[in-house]
């Protein structure tokens, strides 16, 4: 992550032999303290490198984290679990 206020900057990697099992990325984010995840952009694209989302409202006391999104043999679409690297901003002064 870069910067603690708006914006912020997230970046991230994927194993690239895996790049094609996935649709896209999405990232989530929740106010610290707190558990309450919303997704905040849907469909980023798995083409574009390197791999980031600028978050334009980006603000102190927020965690993110991203998911790869995919779709499975039944052609419906699903997300895999948290990525291993979370983000979050500095506190609030």
């Amino acid at each position: 992550m870069v910067g603690n206020t708006s914006p912020v900057t997230l970046t991230w990697a994927y194993n690239s032999a895996l790049l094609y099992r996935i649709d896209s990325f999405k990232i989530y984010r929740a106010p610290v303290p707190g558990t309450e995840f919303t997704a905040i952009v849907n469909n980023i694209s798995k083409s574009v490198l390197p791999f980031q989302y600028v978050d334009p409202t980006g603000a102190c006391n927020m965690a993110y984290y991203v998911v790869a999104v995919y779709t499975d043999t039944d052609g419906i679409q699903k997300e895999t679990g948290p990525s291993l690297n979370s983000w979050n901003s500095p506190a609030c002064p």
